[in-house]
């Protein structure tokens, strides 16, 4: 067994040579040589004494490394997996189709003149200007509606459910609309 140590250590320098080959990087290759080295020792009963060493050492560090190399490559594939699923990942919609549904009831109870002004401005996005255009009204009288309206429906979906959603969380009831 000391004999087997004894013509490890004196191949240490042609190990260290064929690591940095192997690896391009003089830490990896210290890492890699300690990690032959530690296989060498604790399967030294395999060797078998008519072979040579040198080769079997060697072939030990190339395998190493190729199995290192896959480790790698396996995290490196498992990270991006891990963030392109995080990056796939959606909120439930449940919530949001009956908020939906609860802000779509309360425009309906609007009077007709704010429906008409929270439908033009809010839902279909048009602007100040095209919608005085289309329903022959000042800019002024639209944005007093939007704004009436606005508060009714706020007034309606927080009283409907006292500001509280589900598990007593404060709910967002706020219509998205240009100010």
């Amino acid at each position: 067994m000391s004999d087997i140590r004894d013509e490890i250590i004196t191949l240490i320098p042609q190990l260290n040579r064929y690591a940095r080959f192997l690896t391009r990087n003089s830490d990896q290759a210290s890492d890699l040589v300690q990690d032959c080295l530690e296989r060498a020792l604790s399967r030294a009963s395999l060797y078998q004494p008519e072979t040579d060493l040198r080769a079997w050492l060697f072939t030990m560090m190339r395998n190493l490394f190729i199995n290192q190399k896959r480790s790698e490559k396996r995290a490196r594939e498992y990270s991006e997996r891990i963030k392109m699923d995080g990056m796939s990942v959606e909120r439930p919609r449940q919530i949001d189709r009956l908020l939906l549904t609860e802000l779509s009831g309360a425009i309906d109870q609007l009077g007709a003149s704010e429906r008409q002004a929270i439908r033009l401005l809010a839902v279909l996005n048009y602007s100040y200007e095209d919608a005085a255009a289309q329903t022959q009204l000042p800019i002024g009288t639209l944005k007093s509606r939007l704004s009436r309206g606005r508060s009714r429906l706020r007034d309606m979906l927080e009283g409907s459910s006292n500001g509280n959603g589900r598990n007593g969380q404060q709910r967002d009831v706020r219509v998205a609309v240009r100010a």
